[in-house]
């Protein structure tokens, strides 16, 4: 049996999740040690990184939607929908 091999899009959004994911991770350590050793300074550096992820996920998420259901749909109708009712073509 053959491994199907992901898509560019999958990867995509997969990435995109990873990168956030990291992210997420380090701003909650760095505001743990700053807790830990009494850091009195800002952290509003951390929030940076947000902006440039959140837009990047309103470009990569729509996308993958959008050509999702793209792919999805055929002669007005969705596979699914028609899979359900036991829609069989001729």
């Amino acid at each position: 049996m053959k491994k199907s091999k992901l898509e560019f899009s999958k990867k995509a959004v997969v990435a995109y999740f990873a990168v956030l994911t990291g992210f997420a991770l380090a701003t909650i350590i760095l505001a743990a040690l700053s807790i830990k050793y009494n850091y009195t300074g800002g952290l509003g550096y951390l929030s940076y990184p947000f902006t440039a992820l959140s837009g990047a996920g309103a470009v990569i998420l729509p996308a993958y939607f959008n050509k999702s259901a793209r792919e999805n749909t055929a002669g007005g109708i969705v596979y699914e929908a028609a899979k359900a009712k036991n829609y069989e073509t001729i």
